[in-house]
């Protein structure tokens, strides 16, 4: 997802907030009861220096794990910019 005017911030919680109504949420599939999982990265203009779109869309992707997680994404990627 791309959120023109929004800082990373604001982006992280919303992908947590999103991250926390999912994990609650099951999916039943004939006789089975499925949990919904999430990975995702974030990546944003205003934390990490890239010069394009596309870079910034490739840097997100390594970083994509459990938004959940304490450290969250950052974490996961070396150089990480630590808003995650």
């Amino acid at each position: 997802m791309i959120f023109p005017g929004t800082s990373s911030q604001q982006a992280l919680a919303f992908a947590r907030r999103m991250h926390e109504q999912l994990d609650k949420r099951r999916c039943k599939y004939r006789d089975q009861v499925l949990k919904i999982r999430t990975s995702l990265g974030l990546a944003a203009l205003d934390v990490d220096t890239v010069a394009s779109i596309e870079d910034l869309m490739k840097m997100a992707q390594p970083s994509a794990c459990r938004i959940g997680e304490p450290q969250g994404p950052a974490a996961a990627r070396p150089g990480g910019s630590g808003v995650r």
